[in-house]
């Protein structure tokens, strides 16, 4: 090969790749509360082909530096620090890439507040089925939040139709949904919605016990968003419908919004860019009905929950139409548009959450040819990611009290 062809075979590489070396990505705060683990796994926030070809540091006064993440649980008397951490990444030929973010503790919360109804609705896909709405709900319950009030239209995994908050937290959570399904999802028949992924969150609810009934019944719960109904033969989206059920026509306090596994994960790299400007498109679009329906409501866009960097889950479900970098760089580039139209959107109301950065990579997916699963991951990641949200809610509500809002 000439060294022409060479480079222009990695011109192309870098091309299809949407970048033309590593980066990480990185908000400027990030946040943890006393007596929870927080955790900043390097691979859920460098967008590598291949990790292993670099090595990591992550350098701060507080807090652990472990081969594949940094993580520190404050104390109490650690409430209210600002600690800044600076992660590197390093090849053979030399600094590739640095960056400083803020950790951020929350404060005990105040009396006041721990007296306070505090009403959170939740729009996700199939990540609910890990239950990290429900270790928030336990987290937020522990630090005294006792009136901390989910809603929405189901509880336990995505495919449900019932709602029980005793059983678990109420939320808006169904398996394959992205931005534009909340707007158009209103099916007559299971045929509507056959996806790739269908087939892996199957499996996945049978490793979690669920009982599933014969046939696709189970996924009657999939068929419709809790936006859209039907009126004078028409889809019409309707978010005052769906308040009506869910909170007795009140807006919530907090709609957090997590999505980004479905339309991004799995597209090859020729049509990223057009499948990336169609996902902003919608979540602008969506955002809009619900701002209409929620003026005061706290809208939390959160990070995409990304999945495992391992190639087992990757190819269990997509057999050779993806892999796990591809996933993992699409990830980081939906957190970058999302993370902008938050910036550009001229809203104060509205924030972007970073989470997935406690979830393991690795250990909180299966990880055998029998049971490897790409997006979904074991109860493990529920706790984690749990565990993150609750830091950065415990954090937001304290700087809304601060601000007045």
């Amino acid at each position: 090969m000439t060294s022409r062809t060479s480079l222009l075979g990695l011109m192309l590489a870098a091309a299809l790749l949407g970048h033309a070396q590593p980066k990480f990505f990185m908000p400027e705060t990030l946040y943890a509360a006393p007596g929870v683990p927080c955790s900043v796994f390097f691979a859920k926030m460098f967008e590598s082909v291949n990790h292993a070809s670099y090595a990591f540091e992550a350098l701060s006064p507080k807090g652990n530096f472990w081969a594949d993440r940094w993580t520190w649980t404050p104390t109490a008397a650690e409430a209210g620090l600002r600690v800044p951490v600076v992660f590197n990444a390093w090849n053979d030929a030399g600094l590739v890439d640095s960056v400083t973010t803020t950790v951020v503790v929350a404060q005990a919360p105040a009396p006041a507040l721990k007296a306070r109804k505090i009403t959170l609705a939740l729009f996700t896909a199939s990540f609910s089925n890990c239950l990290f709405q429900d270790q928030l709900r336990r987290r937020m319950h522990e630090a005294g939040l006792v009136g901390y009030t989910p809603v929405g239209s189901h509880t336990g995994r995505s495919c449900s139709e019932v709602c029980d908050p005793k059983e678990g937290a109420p939320h808006d959570g169904y398996g394959g949904f992205a931005w534009g399904d909340f707007m158009t999802r209103w099916a007559m028949t299971v045929d509507e919605i056959d996806n790739l992924q269908a087939e892996a969150e199957k499996e996945q609810l049978r490793r979690f016990g669920v009982r599933l009934p014969a046939g696709q019944e189970w996924r009657h719960g999939l068929l419709k968003s809790p936006i859209v109904r039907i009126e004078n033969g028409k889809k019409v989206v309707d978010v005052q419908y769906w308040l009506d059920k869910v909170n007795g026509g009140a807006a919530p306090d907090y709609l957090l919004i997590i999505l980004g596994g479905n339309g991004i994960a799995t597209i090859r790299p020729e049509k990223f860019d057009e499948a990336l400007s169609g996902q902003v498109a919608r979540a602008k679009e969506l955002l809009h009905h619900i701002r209409k329906a929620c003026p005061n409501t706290r809208i939390a866009i959160g990070q995409a929950a990304g999945g495992s960097i391992e190639q087992v889950g990757w190819g269990k479900n997509y057999g050779a139409k993806t892999s796990a970098f591809r996933g993992n760089i699409n990830r980081i580039q939906y957190d970058r548009a999302m993370m902008r139209l938050v910036a550009e959107s001229g809203d104060p109301n509205m924030v972007f959450v970073p989470f997935s950065h406690g979830i393991d990579p690795v250990r909180s997916f299966p990880r055998t040819e029998a049971d490897g699963n790409a997006l979904h991951g074991t109860e493990q990641s529920g706790f984690q990611a749990g565990d993150a949200l609750f830091a950065w809610l415990l954090n937001d509500l304290e700087t809304c009290a601060q601000s007045g809002k």
